[in-house]
């Protein structure tokens, strides 16, 4: 598959998967524009054809004061197109979900750790997304992850490489089997040696079949308004606009060819533009900063339209798919749990091809 052939792939498939989360992003060169000032970077693997992703979550664009998170992520599939289908969805579902509620703070995606409170990092306010356990009999390495808070005990290796002052990016991936288990801790999308060897160090289960885990958290500086890394949607200034015809006509002077006086109650003595009493007449209450321009108009109308879209989407999936979806609603856990074809496969393949294996792992 060509460059641009992968590029469009993944660029589509962003679109796709951010849409779950009901934001419209769309395609715009070598970039995919969201909401507001965010966007979605992309940039070429070395391990092109492997089904890598390099994936960096913008969320002020044209800004160099904010950080843009970078993550890569890797999926299974039969074709090229399918691998990296599934690696956009991995990253969609640890990264992207963090990110969302680090945007939204509603604790729908994603579970908020103050410095002080169980769970969370001394001088951050933390944000753990969901975490995606998936392999050949995953359930002990789920239970785990989901009783134990595996922050708190990086903290001492993660606080000499937190560089970046506001936002910094924490993806943890852990799993293997056995005598062949895999740890590594990535801040800001470059690899923790120390924290990586202190999260493989933790007593998380080790079964003899193949099981992976990954998540991701943000940590914002402690005391930091979180709006200065939020990206409202940008006002575009009002232009001035002329009065109304019969204030117009109503100001004309002594020489003017039209004597008809104006309208009551429109441009009498409330105001150059205003009712009895100096009150606003209705036609005259949204103006200025209170009236929206035609782009967003348009752009509240486009978020309307794909809301509504998305509700018939979903109504339309069918029993297996919903149930499917089902097993993602663990509090904060999503597992893939393989079909039986995959568990054949798998046992033939003992080494696996999970992501992140440490023989496919990404060293960029």
């Amino acid at each position: 598959m060509r460059p641009e052939e992968r590029l469009e792939v993944i660029q589509r498939s962003v679109v796709r998967e951010m849409a779950r989360y009901g934001r419209r992003f769309t395609v715009d060169g070598a970039v995919v524009r969201g909401p507001g000032t965010t966007a979605v970077a992309v940039r070429e693997h070395p391990d092109a054809g492997g089904g890598h992703v390099d994936l960096g979550f913008v969320l002020h664009l044209g800004r160099a004061d904010t950080p843009v998170l970078w993550d890569c992520a890797a999926g299974l599939g039969k074709t090229e197109e399918e691998k990296l289908d599934n690696a956009v969805r991995m990253w969609a579902t640890t990264t992207a979900a963090t990110v969302v509620e680090l945007l939204d703070a509603r604790g729908e995606h994603g579970d908020h750790y103050e410095p002080d409170r169980p769970g969370g990092v001394p001088g951050w306010h933390a944000v753990q997304g969901p975490a995606c356990v998936f392999g050949f009999g995953n359930q002990a390495l789920a239970e785990w992850l989901g009783g134990n808070h595996v922050l708190p005990a990086l903290a001492p290796q993660l606080a000499g490489e937190l560089d970046h002052p506001l936002l910094n990016g924490v993806k943890l991936f852990l799993g293997g089997r056995a005598d062949d288990d895999v740890a590594e801790v990535r801040i800001n999308g470059e690899v923790s040696e120390s924290a990586s060897a202190a999260l493989r160090a933790m007593d998380w289960p080790r079964g003899e079949r193949l099981a992976w885990a990954r998540l991701y958290v943000l940590l914002l500086a402690d005391g930091a308004d979180a709006a200065a890394v939020r990206s409202p949607s940008p006002r575009r200034p009002v232009r001035a606009r002329r009065p109304p015809r019969h204030c117009r006509r109503a100001h004309r002077g002594p020489g003017s060819s039209s004597r008809r006086p104006a309208p009551a109650g429109r441009c009498g003595d409330g105001g150059e533009h205003g009712g009895p009493a100096g009150r606003p007449t209705l036609r005259h209450r949204f103006s200025g900063a209170d009236r929206w321009s035609a782009g967003e108009v348009v752009e509240r109308l486009g978020q309307f339209a794909q809301k509504v879209l998305d509700r018939r989407r979903s109504r339309r999936l069918g029993q297996e798919e919903a149930e499917e979806r089902a097993q993602y609603r663990v509090p904060k856990l999503h597992r893939l749990v393989p079909d039986q074809n995959d568990q054949d496969d798998g046992e033939q393949d003992q080494r696996g091809d999970g992501e992140d294996h440490p023989d496919s792992l990404p060293r960029s």
